[in-house]
């Protein structure tokens, strides 16, 4: 036949493009899968660094409760002594 061999040839090619487009798929894939797991590390880091922040701001806010509890105390103890 007269077209047998460009026929051949063809799907070589085809083949080929086919294979580096897989390629580039799985290395896309592959990108895709390392970037994932770095986010989710950093999704974890920033949970925990949430937590801490969410701890130290529970005693800063114990810490101004006993302080507004004081202040109040001493401005009783002032309107008495005022009198």
């Amino acid at each position: 036949m007269l077209f047998e061999d460009e026929g051949k040839t063809l799907s070589k090619e085809l083949f080929e493009r086919l294979r580096d487009k897989a390629q580039e798929v799985a290395k896309a894939l592959k990108e895709a899968k390392d970037q994932n797991a770095k986010l989710k590390a950093e999704l974890a880091s920033a949970k925990e660094e949430l937590e801490k922040v969410k701890k130290q701001l529970g005693f800063y806010e114990g810490e101004r409760q006993e302080l507004k509890s004081t202040v109040e105390d001493l401005l009783k103890e002032f309107e008495q002594v005022s009198q």
